[in-house]
Protein backbone atom coordinates (compact mmCIF):
# COMPACT_ATOMS: atom_id res chain seq x y z
CA UNK A 1 0.00 0.00 0.00
CA UNK A 2 2.82 2.40 0.83
CA UNK A 3 4.43 1.84 -2.55
CA UNK A 4 1.07 2.46 -4.25
CA UNK A 5 0.68 5.71 -2.33
CA UNK A 6 4.17 6.76 -3.31
CA UNK A 7 3.47 6.13 -7.00
CA UNK A 8 0.22 8.08 -6.75
CA UNK A 9 2.01 11.04 -5.13
CA UNK A 10 4.63 10.94 -7.87
CA UNK A 11 1.92 11.25 -10.51
CA UNK A 12 2.17 7.64 -11.68
CA UNK A 13 -1.40 6.39 -11.27
CA UNK A 14 -0.94 3.39 -13.55
CA UNK A 15 1.89 2.10 -11.36
CA UNK A 16 -0.10 2.93 -8.23
CA UNK A 17 -3.15 0.90 -9.27
CA UNK A 18 -0.98 -2.15 -9.91
CA UNK A 19 0.24 -2.03 -6.31
CA UNK A 20 -3.22 -1.35 -4.87
CA UNK A 21 -4.76 -4.19 -6.88
CA UNK A 22 -2.11 -6.50 -5.47
CA UNK A 23 -2.76 -5.25 -1.95
CA UNK A 24 -6.48 -6.02 -2.25
CA UNK A 25 -5.68 -9.70 -2.65
CA UNK A 26 -3.52 -9.73 0.49
CA UNK A 27 -5.57 -7.68 2.94
CA UNK A 28 -8.11 -9.72 4.92
CA UNK A 29 -9.69 -6.89 6.92
CA UNK A 30 -12.90 -5.54 5.37
CA UNK A 31 -12.15 -2.05 6.66
CA UNK A 32 -8.61 -1.91 5.30
CA UNK A 33 -9.73 -3.52 2.06
CA UNK A 34 -12.34 -0.78 1.68
CA UNK A 35 -9.73 1.92 2.22
CA UNK A 36 -7.66 0.46 -0.61
CA UNK A 37 -10.73 -0.02 -2.81
CA UNK A 38 -11.70 3.63 -2.29
CA UNK A 39 -8.21 4.76 -3.24
CA UNK A 40 -8.33 2.57 -6.36
CA UNK A 41 -11.73 3.93 -7.34
CA UNK A 42 -10.44 7.49 -7.11
CA UNK A 43 -7.42 6.67 -9.25
CA UNK A 44 -9.46 4.80 -11.85
CA UNK A 45 -12.14 7.51 -12.05
CA UNK A 46 -10.23 10.75 -11.71
CA UNK A 47 -6.72 10.01 -12.86
CA UNK A 48 -7.13 7.25 -15.42
CA UNK A 49 -10.66 7.82 -16.72
CA UNK A 50 -11.56 4.14 -16.27
CA UNK A 51 -14.89 4.07 -14.42
CA UNK A 52 -15.53 0.45 -15.45
CA UNK A 53 -12.50 -0.59 -13.41
CA UNK A 54 -13.79 1.41 -10.44
CA UNK A 55 -17.08 -0.49 -10.72
CA UNK A 56 -15.21 -3.80 -10.87
CA UNK A 57 -13.25 -2.95 -7.70
CA UNK A 58 -16.43 -2.21 -5.75
CA UNK A 59 -18.18 -5.32 -7.08
CA UNK A 60 -15.22 -7.42 -6.00
CA UNK A 61 -15.27 -5.83 -2.55
CA UNK A 62 -18.98 -6.60 -2.12
CA UNK A 63 -18.51 -10.17 -3.32
CA UNK A 64 -15.78 -10.65 -0.75
CA UNK A 65 -17.37 -8.72 2.15
CA UNK A 66 -21.15 -8.71 1.53
CA UNK A 67 -22.05 -8.15 5.19
CA UNK A 68 -19.29 -5.68 6.07
CA UNK A 69 -20.15 -2.66 8.18
CA UNK A 70 -20.06 -0.27 5.22
CA UNK A 71 -21.40 -2.65 2.56
CA UNK A 72 -24.63 -0.67 2.12
CA UNK A 73 -22.76 2.56 1.42
CA UNK A 74 -20.52 0.69 -1.02
CA UNK A 75 -23.65 -0.59 -2.79
CA UNK A 76 -24.94 2.99 -3.01
CA UNK A 77 -21.65 4.20 -4.41
CA UNK A 78 -21.61 1.37 -6.91
CA UNK A 79 -25.08 2.34 -8.13
CA UNK A 80 -23.96 5.97 -8.54
CA UNK A 81 -20.94 4.85 -10.56
CA UNK A 82 -23.11 2.67 -12.78
CA UNK A 83 -25.80 5.36 -13.14
CA UNK A 84 -24.18 8.82 -13.18
CA UNK A 85 -27.65 10.43 -13.35
CA UNK A 86 -28.10 9.41 -9.69
CA UNK A 87 -25.33 11.84 -8.71
CA UNK A 88 -27.73 14.76 -8.97
CA UNK A 89 -25.72 16.29 -11.80
CA UNK A 90 -28.35 15.62 -14.43
CA UNK A 91 -29.58 18.81 -15.99
CA UNK A 92 -33.20 19.35 -16.86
Amino acid sequence: VRIGNLHAKLGKPQDAVAWFERALTCVESAEKNLQIANRLCALYNRDLGRPDDAVRVLQTYLARFPAAEHADSVRDRLERLKNPALNGSASG
